[in-house]
């Protein structure tokens, strides 16, 4: 399931400030990064308990402790969630995929004790 999808012509509409540097590769890369993120920490999280090995089990309790009301059921990912990722970090070129893809309507924000981000 490909989740955080959008047409790359929609792309080409969104304001050059928001996008800065921003190239269709880049965006490719930092989907695709997203989308590995996002299979990984649902695929942990729709693992049977009793099948878990201990580095899972606690990869489960925190991806569950950033869980609160707002994100309940959906798909999300936390600002520590991409620590480990490579295309999409906290920098200037990261913060601006992020940007867009709110702009476009693929992400919105839950605001908390740490950045959530709800794929739409």
């Amino acid at each position: 399931m490909f989740v955080v999808a959008f047409e790359w012509r929609a792309l080409f509409g969104v304001r050059r400030y928001m996008k800065g540097r921003l190239t269709v590769d880049k965006m490719a890369a930092a989907l695709e990064e997203l989308q590995a993120i996002i299979d990984s920490k649902y695929s942990i999280l729709s693992m049977p308990v009793a099948k878990m090995n201990e580095k899972h089990m606690r990869r489960y309790k925190a991806y569950k402790d950033q869980e609160n009301k707002e994100t309940r059921g959906l798909y999300f990912f936390a600002d520590s969630d991409l620590a480990e990722a490579k295309h999409v970090r906290t920098d200037a070129s990261g913060k601006a995929i992020l940007t867009v893809l709110r702009h476009l309507g693929r992400l919105r924000n839950a605001r908390g004790a740490a950045s959530r981000y709800i794929v739409c």
